[in-house]
């Protein structure tokens, strides 16, 4: 067996040295794993903000599909709308030709030349017509029946012409 006492010493100087040298070697290894987590760390927010920056563009897409919902309805209902419009707009050009026919009893001719005209248009002919005191068809009080005058198709200013007329003679 060995003898104890046989073992070679170390001398204290090279021990010194070797502790030296490993903690030099430990405190390389130590800023190596102080980068490489500085590195991690670094990535690790990165992900997080591009975590972040992704949700926020996915609520800003939901919204924005909502609002693009909403814009498909509010186009089909201007559209709607801009239909009603043109139908309500073609009715009261239809009724003021008609209303000028039957005011100013305009034959066929007259009623052929209200037609393509805008409602403007048919307007400011209303207006020059009362103005001009167009051909109106006078006030009828006759129904064509009874009595012994023949007042028939006489408008009212006629038959107080012809009233009075009568009474003078």
């Amino acid at each position: 067996m060995a003898d104890p006492t046989d073992e070679k010493m170390v001398p204290e100087k090279d021990l010194i040295a070797l502790k030296k040298g490993l903690e030099k070697e430990i405190g390389d290894l130590k800023a190596q794993i102080a980068d490489l987590t500085k590195s991690k760390e670094d990535e690790h927010k990165a992900r997080l903000l591009g975590e972040g920056a992704k949700s926020a563009l996915e609520a800003e897409l939901a919204t924005a599909k909502t609002s693009l919902g909403d814009l498909d309805k509010v186009r089909a209902d201007l559209v709607k709308a801009t239909t009603s419009r043109d139908d309500v707009s073609k009715a009261i050009v239809g009724l003021t030709r008609q209303n000028i026919q039957l005011q100013y009893n305009l034959d066929a001719t007259g009623v052929k030349a209200l037609e393509g005209k805008t409602l403007e248009q048919l307007n400011s002919l209303s207006e020059a017509l009362e103005l001009t005191g167009g051909k109106r068809p006078g006030q009828r009080f006759d129904l064509g029946t009874g009595g012994k005058a023949d007042i028939t198709g006489l408008s009212g200013r006629e038959m107080i012409k012809k009233g009075l007329e009568e009474k003078a003679s």
